[in-house]
């Protein structure tokens, strides 16, 4: 609403050109009053006053603003010149009225787009504008891959500076796609490159260090885990373990080139990662097995769930009840604390890294999910496992009701100079029930570097 004008005193001005000066404002004044713009903006009202005392002033409270125009004899003539230079189209009402030598300035009501470039009279704002956003991660971008991306080796002292803190890399590889999110430090060991379980998704990554930030990692996706995704049509039987080797060395050639790695994983992560350095042990410097497994057969949630995709009908209602688990947080959640050693642990588990976990797992695709839970039960690297000659550390908890601990002393014995390290009472989250696991990581990748190791 516009506030009644108020009739203030006459008084020539005591400025040279003051009276010249508010001539040639009124038409800005004027234009001002007939823009819906103006009308529109929070807190404007607009008054009359004499020419002399033309200004924009401020409300003590400062939570609205007055815009003041000019008053002079010919304010009439020169509103209506300017109303009727509206189209009528355009408005519904622009123009002012005279009574009792008082003016009332009555407000268009034009569409946005045809006063966007019309001036504006408008007060001064009193802070600079603050721009927030509610993105994730603002420092997350996306790229599909098509040059090999080189390491921190290979770049110079400024675009190391320049390269941002964490990237993510979509690699096609025929007909799949595996997403590589990479947060590459000037460290002269191999970088780690981390694959996160069954379900879970590269957010997992970063539970693997006290610092992430210090840090030099990659976190690749599983073959149909989002952001990755696979082959539309790829049935179980066309996910084996040269496919999961294959998609890894893949996204690893665009990232890094030939650069050596630590490969780790968690779970399916696990048995990805000393996979890995039985096809590629050109590649693997040393591996961290963290509840991983050699053969896919696990215990159960998830061995559940394995069974139910085994069969049709398991596999059909599978997929809809994945879709209804993205939605639903507690049964999403339930699935997740499942896998905990007992109660107690799973009321532990962190609400944070839940939600996080939740927010990747809508994305999945249901289809591709039940295809690696039906391909899962084939995989089995058991006899080659004295192929891995490079340093290895296989973790697991002693109360761990997926991948049993007996798994773990399977790996450790039959991987040549492999250390095993159990703890007790705890289950298969290992970002969660494994109090010193962090530590114990850092220790042994310490170690490796002082030994001379890669």
């Amino acid at each position: 609403m516009l506030a009644t004008p108020q009739r203030l005193p006459r008084r020539r001005a005591s400025m040279p050109g003051s009276t010249a000066a508010a001539r040639l404002m009124q038409p800005l004044a004027l234009t001002s009053i007939t823009s819906p713009a103006l009308a529109a903006s929070s807190g404007h009202e607009v008054r009359w006053m004499p020419a002399q005392a033309i200004a924009t002033s401020q409300e003590p409270n400062r939570s609205s603003s007055i815009v003041t125009a000019a008053r002079s004899p010919s304010a009439s003539a020169t509103s209506h010149a300017i109303a009727s230079a509206i189209a009528p189209r355009a408005r519904r009402s622009a123009r002012v009225a005279s009574s009792g030598g008082r003016f009332r300035a009555m407000m268009p009501t034009r569409p946005p787009e045809a006063t966007a470039a019309r001036p504006i009279a408008r007060p001064m704002p009193l802070e600079p504008p603050v721009t927030s956003t509610d993105l994730p991660c603002q420092n997350d971008f996306e790229i599909m891959a098509d040059p090999p991306l080189l390491g921190v080796g290979h770049q110079t002292e400024s675009a190391r500076e320049m390269q941002p803190v964490l990237k993510r890399v979509l690699v096609p590889v025929d007909g799949h796609v595996v997403a590589a999110e990479v947060h590459l430090r000037d460290d002269p060991r191999p970088p780690v490159v981390f694959m996160h379980g069954l379900l879970a998704s590269v957010a997992i990554a970063s539970e693997l260090f006290d610092e992430p930030a210090d840090e030099s990692w990659i976190a690749l996706s599983l073959p149909g885990h989002h952001p990755g995704r696979l082959a539309p049509g790829t049935p179980p039987s066309a996910i084996d373990e040269r496919l999961f080797a294959r998609l890894a060395e893949a996204a690893l050639v665009e990232v890094l080139g030939d650069r050596r790695v630590l490969a780790a994983g968690w779970s399916t992560g696990g048995f990805a990662a000393i996979n890995l350095a039985i096809h590629h042990p050109h590649r693997v410097a040393a591996v961290a097995s963290l509840a991983g497994f050699a053969g896919g057969r696990v215990m159960g949630s998830v061995g559940w769930l394995q069974w139910l995709a085994g069969g049709l009908v398991g596999r059909a209602g599978l997929e809809a009840g994945m879709r209804v688990a993205g939605w639903l947080p507690a049964l999403h959640d339930a699935i997740v604390r499942s896998c905990a050693a007992d109660r107690r642990a799973a009321a532990a588990v962190p609400a944070a890294t839940l939600d996080r976990m939740r927010a990747d797992f809508v994305k999945h695709d249901p289809a591709s999910l039940v295809a690696v839970l039906a391909a899962l039960q084939s995989l089995d690297i058991g006899s080659r496992l004295d192929e891995v000659r490079v340093p290895t550390w296989v973790a697991a908890g002693e109360r761990d009701p997926v991948v049993p601990p007996a798994e773990a002393r399977r790996l450790a014995t039959a991987i040549r100079g492999a250390t095993l390290t159990v703890y007790g009472s705890a289950g298969h989250l290992f970002f969660c029930e494994w109090p010193s696991v962090r530590a114990d990581f850092a220790a042994w990748r310490n170690g490796l570097a002082a030994a001379g190791s890669p």
